[in-house]
């Protein structure tokens, strides 16, 4: 059974994440919510879940400097994680992370995307490899090494068709160079 954190702070979405877990993944056990950074983090420090499914927007902060406050902890490793998101140009990221467990969801999801998400991640096993591939994509997500058009379109996504090509392009970069 794996353990699973929600950091959410729309209260509508955690009550969805919540009846979509209990609907479509009963043998998962919420190990706490958190609508904020720093409550999250202590909540994450605490409980020590399997899995977190994290806004990557939240009160405080975004999720990928929670992330970062985990990793200097020790409790990045073996961490499997399901990011929700409105960006929509994830399409690249997941094809990297394929066989990493991580996994995105584009806001609106329904039950069915939560469970296939939550199935993808807790089937992969933690290795150092795939380790390696989170801390690939913690890196990513802070913009440490990239070019800076990346954490900005990330932090404050433009609309859809003004973004898509050129974060495309970054990403292809960015991976092509981490090979």
């Amino acid at each position: 059974m794996l353990k699973i954190y929600i950091v959410e702070d729309n209260a509508a979405e955690l009550a969805n994440v919540r009846e979509f877990l209990a609907q479509r993944c009963p043998q998962m056990e919420i190990a706490g919510a958190a609508g904020e950074m720093e409550e999250a983090f202590e909540g994450i420090r605490r409980s020590r879940p399997d899995l977190l499914i994290s806004d990557i927007n939240i009160i405080g902060g975004r999720c990928y400097e929670l992330l970062a406050r985990l990793a200097e902890l020790g409790q990045l490793a073996g961490l499997r994680i399901v990011f929700m998101t409105l960006f929509r140009d994830f399409d690249l990221v997941r094809e990297e992370l394929a066989h990493a467990p991580v996994d995105f969801l584009e806001k609106p999801f329904t039950a069915d995307d939560l469970q296939r998400a939550v199935e993808k991640v807790a089937q992969i096993p933690v290795t150092s490899q795939t380790h390696r591939q989170v801390e690939r994509l913690l890196e990513l997500l802070s913009g440490e090494g990239i070019p800076p058009p990346l954490p900005l379109l990330l932090g404050n996504p433009l609309p859809e068709a003004r973004t898509a090509r050129s974060l495309r392009e970054i990403l292809r970069r960015w991976f092509r160079r981490r090979a």
